[in-house]
């Protein structure tokens, strides 16, 4: 049957197995969950207010990390042998690059990172799981998880997530789908690509995603220094640190995570109940396409970027 077909016989029976040793899909397309910002990067650590740590904490189903014994402890529950039998979804926030007009290779930083792999995990005081990368050397504690190809990952817009962990010394592995391009293998047809439509249009009895833009537009300051009628996104380091907006920053970027696992599962379903033939006539599903082919293949354009 070829090569083809004896890598499809190990593959896992569900989406929610682990993976193995897989590869990652590039993208040319913008990532969904960042936008465009006019203002300038800051690349400071910000002293968090006493303030802003009460308004964190009080965010339901939440897990913050922000100190490396909390980051051991979230360590413990995604490498536990329940969190171990289905992919776990992640999802980075960035500054320093603007994704609608530059590359990140080399570029940006991560201001925060968001996993989620199902509402039956808890990493200690909720389900979804945000990582504060101001705080010194906090996501490289998670450096050996990502690096480990046995766990399975899913993100939207792989490429991004990948260039911007590789700037901060992580070398992701264990690349499970991409919901993007997932999507795109089922239907070529959709409107849109990014995270916002397509977890409307294939899940539309969950809550829907708003923007960063609909989110934390303010208005641009004129020269006389009132506000104008453009509206521009603040430095995301103060949207994260800053009190009237930490709350509503870390439900944005969590819920990103929480959308790609969900979409990723639903995908999965959807090509896998599509059934199609190889170049020899056997039969498998859209889910073999894309895990035989298209997840090796895409590594290989990463590292040309």
């Amino acid at each position: 049957m070829g090569r083809a077909c004896l890598m499809l016989k190990t593959l896992p029976h569900r989406f929610g197995a682990c993976v193995g040793q897989s590869r990652g899909l590039n993208t040319a397309v913008d990532k969904g969950s960042s936008s465009t910002h006019s203002q300038p990067s800051i690349f400071h650590v910000p002293n968090t207010s006493q303030k802003v740590n009460r308004l964190r904490r009080d965010i339901q189903d939440v897990t913050i990390v922000d100190t490396k014994e909390k980051a051991f402890e979230a360590l413990r529950a995604l490498q536990s042998d329940q969190a171990l039998t289905r992919t776990h979804a992640w999802d980075t926030e960035t500054e320093g690059v603007d994704p609608t007009i530059e590359s990140p290779v080399g570029k940006g930083r991560v201001i925060c990172a968001s996993a989620f792999c199902g509402k039956d995990i808890d990493f200690g005081k909720g389900s979804k799981l945000w990582i504060d990368n101001t705080q010194d050397g906090i996501l490289h504690c998670f450096k050996d998880y990502f690096e480990n190809p046995k766990i399975g990952k899913v993100w939207h817009n792989y490429s991004f997530d990948k260039h911007v962990l590789l700037n901060e010394g992580i070398n992701c592995e264990g690349f499970a789908g991409d919901t993007m391009h997932m999507a795109r293998l089922l239907d070529t047809s959709i409107y849109s690509y990014n995270l916002e439509f397509l977890s409307a249009y294939f899940l539309p009895e969950v809550k829907p995603k708003e923007s960063m833009k609909t989110l934390f537009s303010v208005p641009k300051l004129n020269k006389d220094g009132k506000p104008g009628k453009k509206l521009v996104l603040p430095p995301l380091l103060d949207l994260q640190n800053s009190e009237e907006h930490c709350q509503r920053w870390i439900d944005y970027s969590t819920k990103d995570a929480e959308l790609t696992w969900m979409l990723a599962n639903k995908l999965y379903n959807l090509l896998h109940s599509r059934p199609t033939e190889d170049y020899m006539g056997n039969r498998m599903s859209l889910w073999d396409v894309y895990s035989a082919y298209m997840i090796p293949f895409g590594e290989s354009l990463i590292e040309i970027e």
